[in-house]
């Protein structure tokens, strides 16, 4: 990985294929002054000079050069290719000239070359070093306001990189020297998906219990002359990476196993994807690749706080983009219940063994809407699911194992139920206590974004319970208990009537 982003690529390859078929000279060449313009804020740019002017034509930019000490190495191998003995006789020094044609594909090959040989040798100095940014009055992004100076140099044969990693080439070699970088950095852009909707986005209130996928997509913008590509994600403790489901050009195939590989990380990221510089090289500038993945919400996940994932791209020398996140939320709903009276009282009484269930409207085994009830840890208050209720022969109601709340002592609901997606529920009242009647479903809605359970205090709903008589629901004894003994009474009051009746004649 190191070694990766010790990789420079080029910027300026060379400043002018030179002419050395020169007769007079002048004794002392004049500093030189080198300006990039266009450049990228940023970034650091560093001037090498592979080839020393030592004489040149006055008014011309002809001379003669001979190779940098530095660069000696480099000459002697992949450079020699480029540049060759100039086989002046008679002058005691090795003069040198450029060999082959000078075609603007040719220069930047030899670029190339000694960008990768400058890969493997740290220890070679610049002749100059810039780092363009805002304090220097630098606009904020790439423009063409924004410039490099390099002055008082010594004239020669020079490459400058930047830490872009971008390519270019410029057509002068002595004198003051101008080079526009016409190239970009790269940017990418993170999402993830709505569990409840599908939609992506910057946040994903989850139904988020252990064992739940969440799935991310990373989509890279592409720009010329940047390379050393890799993908940086990293995940939060209640995240655990599962798996990469695909790499593909936007609006194109698959991007071949072939042009990547996963690496293993070192600087605490939960996984890196280095792109080959080859095929990056071949992209179209503005080539969108979009990585898709996914992870799973472990134990660690706590309520209400967000869960991380974070995603920047490393690429030339030691640049980066700006990171990008993604936030996955779960929430919690708690519950109170509390004896009701009616005048308004200081102090609500907690009311205890009041039972519950919560619904909400969903797609049922037979794929048609119907009423689904919340499964729970009872140790956490986890949610572990959405399942259908039974209705009975006698028109009673069983609900999901593991789908009742029960009040405590306290009147609350503990612990907590947590796990929920932003939605509207209904909170339904299945038994009451012993004296009380039941109180009428209540709406419950978690706002998303927020995770605000509405016209609550604390996202705790308050169930009142008043004391009283209830008459019983379908499938109990009804009513006729009630007109029994009804008719009982009116059976022993007209007896009775009668009985008085004739008493009366009688007497």
């Amino acid at each position: 990985m190191k070694a990766l982003k010790k990789l420079s690529c080029v910027l300026l390859a060379v400043l002018l294929v030179m002419s050395l078929s020169v007769t007079a000279f002048a004794a002392e060449p004049d500093p030189i002054s080198i300006t990039v313009s266009n450049a990228i804020t940023g970034q650091t740019y560093k001037a090498y000079r592979l080839l020393d002017l030592e004489s040149s034509v006055e008014g011309t930019a002809e001379g003669l050069y001979v190779i940098n000490e530095k660069w000696a190495e480099f000459f002697a191998g992949p450079g020699s290719e480029y540049i060759v003995n100039a086989g002046i006789p008679g002058v005691g020094k090795a003069y040198v000239k450029w060999n082959g044609d000078t075609s603007a594909s040719r220069v930047e090959a030899f670029a190339k070359a000694a960008q990768d040989w400058l890969a493997g040798h740290s220890g070679i100095t610049a002749d100059g070093e810039k780092k363009l940014d805002l304090s220097e009055g630098a606009n904020p992004a790439k423009a063409a306001g924004n410039t490099v100076v390099f002055e008082n140099m010594a004239p020669g044969y020079y490459l400058i990189t930047s830490t872009a990693g971008s390519k270019l080439t410029i057509d002068a070699t002595i004198g003051d020297v101008q080079a526009i970088d016409k190239n970009d950095v790269p940017s990418i852009q993170k999402e993830v998906q709505e569990n409840s909707s599908g939609a992506w986005g910057k946040t994903n209130d989850a139904d988020a219990q252990p064992g739940d996928v969440v799935h991310y997509r990373t989509t890279i913008t592409v720009q010329a002359g940047a390379l050393n590509y890799v993908l940086h994600d990293k995940m939060d403790s209640g995240l655990t990476f599962k798996e990469i489901e695909s790499v593909q050009i936007k609006g194109g195939g698959d991007v071949s196993k072939d042009d990547y590989e996963m690496l293993s990380p070192s600087d605490g990221c939960t996984f890196e994807m280095k792109f080959v510089d080859e095929y990056i090289a071949g992209l179209t500038p503005g080539t969108e690749i979009v990585v898709s993945y996914s992870a799973v919400i472990n134990e660690s996940a706590v309520v209400a706080k967000p869960e991380i994932n974070d995603s920047w791209l490393s690429f030339g020398q030691d640049s980066e983009t700006t990171h990008d996140q993604t936030q996955t939320y779960t929430w919690e709903l708690k519950i109170f219940k509390y004896i009701g009276t009616d005048e308004p009282a200081e102090e609500k009484e907690p009311l205890e063994g009041a039972k519950f269930v919560l619904s909400k409207k969903g797609k049922g085994a037979d794929g048609n809407e119907v009423d689904l009830y919340a499964t729970f840890d009872q140790a956490t208050g986890r949610l572990t699911g959405w399942a259908e209720a039974t209705v009975n022969a006698d028109g009673t109601i069983t609900y999901p194992e593991g789908s009742e709340m029960v009040t405590d002592k306290d009147g609350n609901v503990t612990p907590a139920r947590n796990g929920l997606d932003a939605g509207t529920y209904s909170l339904i009242e299945t038994e009451a206590p012993a004296g009380y009647n039941k109180a009428e479903p209540m709406p419950v809605v978690i706002e998303q974004g927020t995770g605000t359970v509405k016209d609550t205090v604390d996202n705790t709903v308050q169930v009142a319970n008043f004391s009283g008589l209830e008459l019983p629901e379908t499938g109990g004894i009804g009513t006729t208990i009630f007109y029994t003994v009804g008719g009982i009474l009116v059976a022993v009051a007209l007896i009775l009537l009668v009985t008085k009746k004739r008493m009366t004649k009688e007497s």
